[in-house]
């Protein structure tokens, strides 16, 4: 885009600014903090290549008999792993390994770091180029719930179910416990505690049986404790003193016996 100048380098600033070609809107940004971690990684990058060459020409000074060639294809490698050997210009004459810059083509790229683009159709008066942004920054967030709901807290596996209903029935569930799972994160933002830890520290909060002519009459539920009741308060919950007794008997499909065997 910057060849067939539709943008221009200067565009790109901490501001977000507009560019509109031929019906298609783009959305530019640099940022700063970006730029500076990616200048900062290639630098150091560039560093270990260095500093292995110069470990590379102490090798082959002490050891006569070791071949440049080798030597000097270490080097290349090590620049290929670490994607600079596009920065970078290794020689090796007369035993001696030379690693040189290309600076002006690592200037031309440091101009771009941090910079990017987003491309979008629609109109200016449907989504201004602010809410196109943040609609960008919103994606992460997608990640990390898809992270949440397939590899975390919640666990979203429908691979014991073979029906379309009941994979659709499982996703749904899941669904309803992400909504729960945003709901604790939100009120519980300003304790220095994830959410599966202030749910493990709830279920530590339990209810006394009281047994009167040997049989179980009520549950009671002592006073939580001070970090327990934060976690309530947050969430505008005040727990109750007691329950009535409830005998409920789980019974499962697939007897666990069945499992066991």
């Amino acid at each position: 885009m910057l060849k067939k100048k539709v943008i221009q380098l200067g565009l790109f600033d901490k501001e977000i600014c507009e560019v509109e070609d031929k019906g298609v809107r783009y959305i530019l940004r640099r940022n700063p903090i970006r730029a500076e971690e990616l200048a900062r990684s290639r630098r150091e990058r560039i560093e270990k290549v260095i500093q292995f060459s110069r470990k590379q020409n102490q090798y082959l000074a002490d050891h006569p008999r070791a071949n440049q060639h080798v030597a000097i294809k270490k080097v290349w490698e090590l620049e290929s792993r670490l994607k600079v050997i596009d920065f970078l210009h290794t020689t090796a004459k007369d035993r001696h390994i030379t690693v040189e810059e290309y600076e002006d083509y690592l200037a031309e790229i440091a101009e771009l770091d941090g910079c990017y683009v987003l491309k979008t159709d629609l109109a200016a008066g449907v989504a201004p180029k602010e809410i196109v942004h943040d609609r960008y920054k919103d994606l992460t967030q997608v990640e990390t719930a898809f992270r949440t709901m397939k590899t975390g807290y919640l666990e979203m596996r429908p691979i014991y179910v073979r029906k379309e209903s009941r994979t659709r029935g499982h996703a749904f569930v899941v669904m309803l416990a992400y909504r729960l799972y945003l709901k604790l994160k939100k009120a519980w933002r300003d304790f220095d505690i994830t959410v599966e830890e202030g749910l493990k520290q709830l279920s530590t909060h339990c209810a006394i049986e009281n047994v009167i002519n040997g049989e179980i009459s009520f549950l009671s539920i002592p006073a939580p404790r001070r970090n327990i009741h934060q976690l309530y308060s947050a969430l505008g919950i005040v727990p109750p003193t007691t329950l009535p007794k409830q005998m409920v008997n789980v019974v499962t499909r697939r007897k666990l016996q069945s499992r066991r065997k």
